[in-house]
């Protein structure tokens, strides 16, 4: 219950912040994000670990978790700090019924589509793969017998054994403690894809008043392309197992 209470505590300073004071843009979406951010650790304290948002069933830190929340993390909290600036800067004007009116490009729309198709596709092919039996070799019966695991895939006892390396490892017995290449692919394009978007969103910000902005900066056809293909290629490279089943 008390973690609830801050959470929403944390929301409410974040509605006070932005409309009774006027701050630099930019450093209002920074004090915007850190809060966000802290709301969600206050979540994953809840379920009995502060990284609770980004830890899967399988007790491991979830590669397209840690995508969906990273990209909702930069588009919420920068939506709701232009719209507070422009509430606050419109408050007298006509416009103000317009003021929470920001568009946001298609591009956007498909990243986080992109990200909610990953996690369920994760989710499916996961819950597919619990449901197998791994297929005992003649030579070595027992070769997977020490290992903690549901079916075929690979799981930590509790949370606390969650280390943010998981989201690099294979997800099957088979790879368990091998680095995953379509996982680091598709960090990396997630990472250069996030950090350029935001730098994007810091210099609309530094560069307008907040009663000028009325859309989100475009983001780059080519970049939406590859982070496409890059989850694809991990989604496929997850639904094909490389561990033989009976």
């Amino acid at each position: 219950m008390k973690w609830g209470l801050i959470g929403i505590s944390l929301l409410f300073f974040m509605i006070i912040l932005g409309y009774f004071s006027y701050i630099y843009l930019p450093l209002f979406w920074m004090l915007v994000l850190g809060l966000m951010f802290s709301f969600l650790l206050v979540l994953g304290l809840a379920t009995g670990d502060i990284r609770g948002v980004l830890i899967d069933d399988r007790n491991q830190i979830s590669l397209s978790r840690f995508q969906l929340v990273s990209w909702t993390l930069i588009i919420v909290s920068a939506y709701f700090t232009l719209s507070l600036s422009r509430v606050h800067a419109m408050y007298n004007s006509p416009d103000l019924v317009n003021a929470m009116i920001i568009a946001v490009p298609w591009e956007i729309w498909t990243l986080l589509g992109i990200g909610t198709t990953a996690l369920v596709g994760t989710n499916l092919i996961l819950g597919d793969m619990k449901g197998r039996d791994y297929k005992k070799e003649d030579n070595n019966p027992n070769k997977y017998k020490d290992l903690n695991k549901e079916g075929i895939v690979c799981k930590n006892i509790s949370s606390k054994d969650a280390k943010f390396t998981d989201i690099f490892i294979g997800d099957e017995l088979a790879e368990c403690s091998n680095l995953n290449l379509a996982k680091i692919q598709m960090f990396f394009f997630t990472i250069l894809i996030l950090i350029a978007y935001s730098v994007l969103l810091l210099h609309l910000m530094g560069a307008n008043s907040p009663n000028n902005i009325n859309s989100f900066p475009l983001l780059s056809q080519d970049l939406v392309v590859l982070l496409g293909i890059s989850n694809s290629g991990y989604l496929l490279q997850k639904a094909a197992p490389s561990t033989p089943t009976e």
